[in-house]
């Protein structure tokens, strides 16, 4: 995972790039400086802040044509419990889900194997600054 030729970048430095972000969250996915949001850079891509994210915020992305593997930094200040979601999803196929795990990340690099098409990173949380953040998504194939 993670090798191969670099296909391309997302690392969410051009905080004018409108990105397609769904759903009904009050507190959605959004440019962040924060350190825990900041991985590589001076942005990441984060969903939450006080009182969490109150419903589904879905950031989607497209993974370049021959796309085999990507890689990214998230982050999770607190615990997400049972029922936040904090999931990855690979043409509408759950890939990857840090809820319930009881533990914290901050920058934790990771590699997941995908193909081509729609990627969608969907958080909700209801505690209080939980978040879920994201940063350079880098794509290989």
């Amino acid at each position: 995972c993670g090798s191969g030729t670099n296909l391309g970048t997302i690392d969410f430095e051009n905080t004018s790039e409108v990105l397609n972000v769904t759903g009904d969250a009050i507190r959605p996915w959004t440019y962040d400086t924060n350190a825990e949001a900041a991985c590589d850079g001076f942005s990441g891509f984060t969903a939450g802040r006080s009182k969490g994210v109150d419903t589904q915020s879905i950031l989607t992305i497209k993974a370049p044509p021959g796309t085999t593997s990507m890689s990214y930094f998230y982050s999770y200040p607190s615990a997400l419990d049972t029922g936040d979601d904090f999931h990855i999803l690979v043409n509408d196929v759950l890939v990857k889900s840090y809820e319930g795990t009881g533990l914290e990340a901050s920058c934790a690099p990771e590699c997941i194997f995908v193909s081509g098409g729609d990627i969608r990173f969907l958080c909700k949380s209801g505690g209080n600054n939980e978040i879920c953040s994201i940063d350079h998504i880098q794509f290989y194939g």
